[in-house]
């Protein structure tokens, strides 16, 4: 039972009570008591109860966990320490001294001890360290606090039970970049991303770009491997540039094509001995883009007899016609870019836009889609040399018949295409698809809940069978498939779940789902008015 202490007049900060409180745990109130130095069990006036200016927690966060203050007080005292300036200086607690505040209390209970400033932020960070939502970057700062009043990372690691490591992983958040600090901050990447980050603290602009791709392509491990092993490549190419500048070998820029069109020729090509030909003054190196160091001749006619250097010059000019070509290419295709982007920014499009997406989408249709669309239309497919089915030939023929046979075929295969989606067995509650059934709406098709289910989210989709479904399998004694168990490979109906080996009562046979969703029976067929017709699609 909680106890309700007496309200009386403010009590000065050091004084405090003496006798027993409520149920014998905490002393009542008295304004004629003085703490002890060592450790008391007091009652304390909130307005002299301070927040530490340095404590490791600046946003206390959510305080709903704690509205039992309002109702039931402070339960737990807080831990002060007296403070020259008069009243008391919270070093644990000042989540619940907020609350308390919030709530309009006017005592709090409160352990109240006698520390040394160092002794008071020690205690205060461990307490804080010691909390398991504390923000990985405020764990951090409370480390550093610590290493700065002597503790050795060993001794931080044993008073708070964890790993010397984990100390040594979160102080290393510290020498992030401004920016990957904001990103931890704000939820961006996550602890582990900032820590594959700190690899790259030496390099910031390595470090910056690792972050840019990682945030923008979802993975920032892989980010900064990448830009490790580009820093390696860099490294190991400047590392045998210094050793080449030391051997004072003549280093020649790295052709970009190929060897073909350049004066200087590599050894091998050449064959000579590398070993014999760096005593002569025409020995080179060239730096490849990858880091390999090619050893070169810069004088080959002094090597190469007539004929060898003829071949050389003559494969020149194939090089040479294939990098014209290359480049045309190039050119070509940043002749496009300007144009295309001309044509998407213009006021209007052209008129042919319309027309291009539709043969795009035709292009493009899946082979379920097209023969969806085919037999909407009306087409028979065309049969190539092995006799199989093209259905997208047939509607490209059609297509080509004139504007609107385009667009009439455009449209079925986009329909199509999104039917198959919609009819797959395997999902459920996809809100993707609304759009199919906004265009059923729109030109009069009454939706079943079995079609307004596919297309709206669902918290359990393990198995993707419908609430009908569901309804029937419990009726008739059966349910669902637990996820630890092996699902039966029998065809069942898709309502009601019966087999052919155990047909609802009264008997009854498969017949033709019109929508394509799974297994029908004829009973569940008529009952829910799926066919029309069961005669015509039942099958025995």
């Amino acid at each position: 039972m909680v106890v309700t202490p007496p309200q009386l007049s403010p009590v000065p900060p050091r004084a405090a009570a003496a006798t027993t409180g409520p149920e014998g745990a905490l002393p009542a109130m008295s304004d004629q008591a003085t703490v002890a130095t060592v450790a008391t069990l007091v009652w304390v006036a909130v307005e002299d109860v301070h927040p530490a200016e340095d404590n490791l927690r600046q946003e206390l966060g959510d305080l709903s966990d704690l509205a039992s203050v309002a109702t039931m007080g402070v339960l737990e005292p807080l831990l002060l320490t007296p403070r020259g300036a008069g009243g008391y200086t919270i070093v644990a607690g000042h989540r619940r001294h907020a609350a308390a505040v919030a709530a309009g209390l006017t005592r709090i209970p409160a352990t109240v001890r006698e520390y040394t400033e160092d002794e008071r932020v020690e205690v205060m960070l461990v307490e804080n360290l010691q909390r398991r939502n504390l923000g990985p970057l405020d764990e951090a700062r409370g480390y550093r606090r610590l290493l700065e009043l002597g503790l050795r990372q060993q001794a931080i690691a044993g008073r708070l039970g964890i790993s010397q490591s984990h100390v040594s992983k979160r102080l290393a958040l510290l020498n992030l970049p401004t920016a990957a600090v904001d990103a931890l901050h704000s939820g961006g990447i996550t602890v582990t991303d900032a820590v594959e980050l700190i690899k790259l603290a030496k390099h910031p602009e390595r470090l910056a770009e690792a972050l840019r791709q990682g945030q923008e392509w979802g993975d920032v491990t892989e980010a900064v491997r990448q830009e490790l092993d580009d820093q390696r490549a860099q490294e190991v190419r400047e590392a045998s540039l210094r050793t080449l500048q030391n051997q004072r070998v003549k280093v020649v820029e790295a052709p970009m094509y190929g060897w073909y069109d350049r004066k200087e020729k590599p050894l091998d090509q050449l064959r000579l001995d590398p070993a014999e030909h760096a005593k002569e003054k025409c020995h080179g190196a060239a730096e490849m883009a990858d880091g390999r160091i090619v050893e070169v001749c810069r004088k080959p006619e002094n090597h190469a007899s007539p004929a060898a250097i003829a071949r050389l010059e003559r494969e020149t000019d194939a090089q040479r016609a294939e990098r014209a070509k290359d480049k045309a290419r190039r050119d070509a295709a940043k002749a496009r870019e300007e144009h295309w982007r001309g044509l998407v920014g213009a006021a209007e499009l052209p008129d042919g836009a319309v027309d291009f997406v539709l043969h795009e989408l035709l292009r493009d249709a899946s082979s379920r889609g097209s023969s969806m669309a085919a037999r909407w239309l009306g087409l028979e497919p065309e049969r190539d040399q092995w006799g199989t089915a093209r259905y997208d030939a047939a509607i490209a023929a059609y297509a080509a018949q004139g504007a609107e046979q385009l667009r009439r075929a455009a449209f079925a295969c986009g329909v199509g295409q999104c039917e198959e989606v919609f009819r797959s067995p395997w999902g459920s509650g996809d809100p993707q698809l609304a759009h199919l059934t906004g265009l059923l709406e729109a030109t009069g098709y009454a939706l079943t809940q079995v079609e307004i289910d596919r297309v709206t989210p669902r918290v359990d989709d393990d198995h993707p069978i419908d609430e009908l479904a569901r309804e029937a399998l419990r009726e008739s004694g059966r349910d669902l498939v637990d996820d630890g168990e092996e699902e039966e490979d029998v065809a069942r109906c898709r309502v009601c779940g019966c087999t052919e080996d155990e047909p609802c009562e009264g008997g009854c046979e498969w017949v033709e789902d019109p929508v394509e969703l799974g297994e029908l029976c004829s009973r569940c067929a008529t009952q829910h008015g799926i066919v029309d017709d069961v005669g015509e699609g039942a099958s025995s």
